[in-house]
């Protein structure tokens, strides 16, 4: 393996935990985005969390509301996703009228970032400000459903749950679904945070698994010669030598292969130990591999889910990792065309 492939995988590696990091600080591992049409009340999803034994939720309704994005929560979405709050707090229920509000929203009607204490309208409702929220256009108000009526463009629910694994994960997603249509509503999308958090510790697996196949093969092809050349030289010498004394001869050679035979076996092992470390989703495994139609459904299901999304839009966490792998594909992009050249101005 040259020194631009070990510099090529160690930034893959790299850019692959730095991505890890940042949507793992940003969006917790172990939470569910569900969106859906029809109007969830709090009371409802309420009764959903306490049949289903779910952590904290945070129903929101979103739209564009003049020059901003307006969401209408019922708190606790800071124990979901990161909301840099630099002033006051953030909305934790949907009883008191209060508000949070991005900064520049906060400079566009207050002409000051700090507008905690001062009152806003929304649809002719007064709010206090309570929280600012940084680099932000959004102005955040309590969950009211008088306002059902409006013309909402998005609706989700997230819900964080107790489950770490993610086949526990999809299991409770499929209760929480079921749920949701027993109330009449259509659920559209489903985003489970921790398929796309660790997507990127994937890719650092799948790395460290073409080393150690790599690896793994230059071994074997050692051990493979070197086995070959000890049985010729028996072969040769068994005529004048016992058995045991080429073994004593040998046996530096010997041991050496064995060594290396050890570490083979061992790096063997270290493959299927790494494996079920990868998180991936079970919708795309197909039922049976060996069955195209199997392997095609996957497939279809990621064309729609994309169709879908050009359609609906994305969820905030899908835009963060469509950002995350541009960048990641233009540095790939680019070391492959720096060694393209490097290698065409070597000949």
């Amino acid at each position: 393996m040259g020194l631009r492939r070990i510099i090529s995988l160690a930034l893959i590696i790299v850019i692959s935990f730095s991505s890890y990091m940042y949507l793992k600080e940003k969006y917790n591992p172990t939470a569910v985005e569900i969106r859906f049409r029809g109007d969830l009340r709090n009371e409802e999803f309420r009764k959903i969390k306490k049949m289903l034994y779910l952590n904290v939720y945070s129903i929101n309704y979103s739209m564009k509301y003049r020059q901003h994005k307006l969401i209408m929560t019922t708190g606790m979405d800071t124990q979901i996703i990161d909301i840099p709050i630099i002033h006051g707090e953030f909305i934790t229920d949907s009883e008191r009228k209060v508000a949070v509000i991005g900064d520049k929203v906060s400079d566009f009607y207050f002409k000051t970032e700090n507008a905690v204490g001062k009152k806003i309208k929304v649809f002719e409702n007064e709010y206090e400000v309570i929280g600012i929220i940084k680099n932000s256009n959004v102005i955040y108000i309590p969950f009211d459903e008088k306002f059902f009526g409006l013309d909402w463009e998005k609706k989700i629910v997230r819900y964080v749950s107790y489950d770490k694994e993610l086949f526990y994960l999809h299991l409770k997603v499929n209760k929480v679904v079921s749920q949701l249509s027993v109330l009449g509503l259509d659920v559209q999308d489903i985003v489970v945070y921790k398929e796309k958090i660790y997507g990127y510790i994937n890719v650092i697996i799948f790395v460290a698994l073409y080393i150690l196949f790599n690896f793994i093969v230059k071994i074997y092809r050692r051990v493979k010669k070197q086995t070959i050349v000890l049985f010729q030289g028996y072969m040769e010498k068994r005529r004048i030598k016992e058995w045991y004394e080429y073994v004593l001869e040998m046996k530096n050679n010997i041991l050496k292969t064995l060594a290396y035979s050890i570490l083979l076996v061992f790096m063997i092992v270290g493959i299927f130990k790494t494996i079920p470390y990868l998180t991936i989703s079970p919708s795309s495994i197909p039922d049976n591999i060996f069955s195209l139609y199997s392997i095609l459904s996957v497939f279809k299901y990621k064309y729609d889910n994309f169709i879908l999304h050009l359609n609906n839009g994305y969820s905030e966490i899908m835009i963060d990792i469509i950002k995350i792998n541009i960048i990641f594909l233009l540095t790939i992009i680019g070391i492959l065309l720096n060694m393209v050249f490097r290698k065409a101005n070597s000949r």
